[in-house]
């Protein structure tokens, strides 16, 4: 699956998102998460067999992310890519020929990790919206949102520098398990699961309501995956999570 991934990458450091054996790479399918993921990936890779190949290949990609996103008013909101970045970061000294100064990931991951704060701003006093990261109330989207800030307060967490950073992520880390602990069914028959939607939404697309309640192994996954985290790395630090 590694040398797949190699075989995706372009000489720019970029990916191709699809392949089909009949038609090769799809030029005219991209997704923002992608490149995030291919990065994860090849740097928990490289922590199993530690060929170099794998690191150099997630710093050209990570590298051709800053690149092409630095000019833009404000990066999307890749959570993937803040996933990725801070394990990548945690092992640079380690990267045969860094395509990018570690400098510059952090500031891109702390670019992203604004915008998704933004977007949770806009959800403050909207009941049981309030603390998701995404219009809809998705409790996947708000999981992999403090993940991705949660990758970033690990990256800057010894810089006193970054204290007042630190306490708007850890703000916004807190209020989104608010609410990701309102999309935990409490009784019945799903108790315990997360669903996809805190809520129906009266004027939303007759889809969107009918899968609202719906549980999937990856809501939980990731829901887990947050608490967890949370649970490991901001609660020992604050007394919001008695």
């Amino acid at each position: 699956m590694g040398r797949f991934i190699l075989f995706m990458q372009r000489p720019d450091g970029s990916f191709h998102s699809w392949f089909r054996e009949d038609t090769v790479f799809d030029a005219d399918r991209d997704s923002l998460f992608f490149p995030g993921q291919a990065v994860l990936a090849l740097v928990r890779l490289y922590n199993q067999d530690l060929d170099p190949q794998w690191l150099q290949a997630a710093s050209r990609a990570v590298a051709h992310i800053v690149r092409t996103r630095e000019t833009m008013p404000q990066p999307p909101p890749d959570m993937w890519l803040l996933r990725g970045a801070r394990e990548l970061v945690q092992l640079y000294d380690q990267i045969p020929e860094p395509a990018v100064h570690r400098a510059a990931i952090i500031v891109h991951m702390e670019a992203v990790a604004r915008v998704m704060l933004a977007a949770q701003d806009q959800m403050k006093g909207r009941g049981v919206f309030d603390g998701s990261f995404a219009p809809g109330g998705e409790s996947m989207a708000t999981s992999m949102a403090i993940l991705s800030l949660l990758a970033l307060d690990d990256v800057v967490k010894d810089s006193p520098g970054h204290a007042p950073l630190r306490a708007l992520l850890q703000q916004g880390i807190l209020a989104g398990m608010r609410f990701l602990i309102r999309c935990q069914v409490s009784d019945g028959e799903g108790h315990g699961g997360f669903v996809r939607a805190v809520t129906k939404i009266p004027d939303a697309a007759p889809a969107f309501n009918d899968a609202q309640a719906e549980i999937r192994i990856d809501y939980m996954h990731l829901a887990i995956e947050a608490m967890l985290g949370v649970y490991r790395d901001v609660c020992p630090t604050t007394d919001a999570c008695q």
